[in-house]
């Protein structure tokens, strides 16, 4: 039996990660939520995750940020692939540069289900259900 992949959420919006939380519960993943990028961090240290996914602002303006630089920064989690999404369009082009720096994917705007699934699968793959 394969043990199903883990990914981290983090979002200050709770009606926006449980969303995110039951749509990838239902693909197949293992979520883990939280509400600050500073959490997020700690607990990419200390959970070996697949994937986390950010919201560019928690706490701060630039928690999703600030968190993938300390993520980058340490070698537990410096090659954990990461998607940042925000509502804010011109605050993810304001920190297009540093998300791509951290060699992260962004989600601009409002975007769709489909789309963020699409990211996770292209990031970690489509999680495969043990048969039989």
């Amino acid at each position: 039996m394969q043990d199903r992949q883990l990914i981290i959420l983090a979002d200050d919006l709770l009606d926006m990660r449980e969303m995110l939380n039951d749509l990838l519960t239902d693909e197949g993943y293992d979520v883990v939520c939280c509400s600050a990028g500073v959490l997020a961090f700690e607990l990419a240290r200390r959970l070996p995750p697949d994937l986390i996914i950010l919201d560019l602002q928690m706490e701060s303006r630039d928690a999703g940020v600030q968190a993938l630089r300390q993520m980058r920064s340490n070698p537990a989690t410096v090659r954990v692939p990461a998607l940042v999404y925000s509502t804010d369009e011109e605050r993810l082009r304001d920190h297009a540069a540093d998300i791509a720096a951290c060699d992260s994917v962004a989600l601009r705007g409002t975007f769709r289900i489909d789309t963020l699934l699409e990211q996770v699968r292209s990031l970690i793959g489509p999680h495969e259900r043990a048969v039989g």
